[in-house]
C-alpha cells in the first residue's frame, strides 16, 4: 500500500470521500458508485484497503498529514468539500452525522 507521502490527488480525494461516506456508518452502493465515477477502479480499491485497515483516528491523521505534505490550494479543498456535500446528498438524506462531519472536514481542509 502507498504511503501518504506518495498519494496522488486522486488518492486523497478517494480517501476523503470514503471517510465522508462512512459518516453515518454505512457506505452504500450509491455513494460507492459516486466515488468510483471520480477515480479509477484500481485507485478506489487501493484507497478502500487503506481506509478499511485504519482506525477513525488514523484516518484523520492521514488526511491532516496529506494536507501538510502537499499543501493543496484552497480552491482544490473547496472543490473537494463540494464533492463531499454532493456525496452526502446522493442518497436522498443529509443527516446530523453528515452535517457534523462536514463541519469538521471544513476545519481540517481549510
Amino acid at each position: 500500500m502507498k504511503d501518504v507521502a506518495n498519494w496522488s490527488k486522486n488518492d486523497f480525494q478517494a480517501y476523503v470521500l470514503l471517510y465522508a461516506a462512512s459518516a453515518d456508518f454505512v457506505v452504500n452502493e450509491v455513494e460507492q458508485n459516486m466515488i468510483k465515477d471520480k477515480i479509477s477502479e484500481s485507485d478506489f480499491s487501493s484507497m478502500q484497503a487503506h481506509f478499511e485497515k485504519d482506525s477513525d483516528y488514523g484516518r484523520l491523521q492521514k488526511i491532516i498529514l496529506y494536507k501538510e505534505l502537499h499543501a493543496p490550494e484552497k480552491s482544490e479543498m473547496e472543490h473537494l468539500l463540494g464533492e463531499v456535500v454532493a456525496l452526502f446528498k446522493s442518497d436522498g438524506k443529509y443527516d446530523t452525522l453528515e452535517q457534523n462531519l462536514l463541519g469538521a472536514l471544513r476545519k481540517l481542509l481549510r
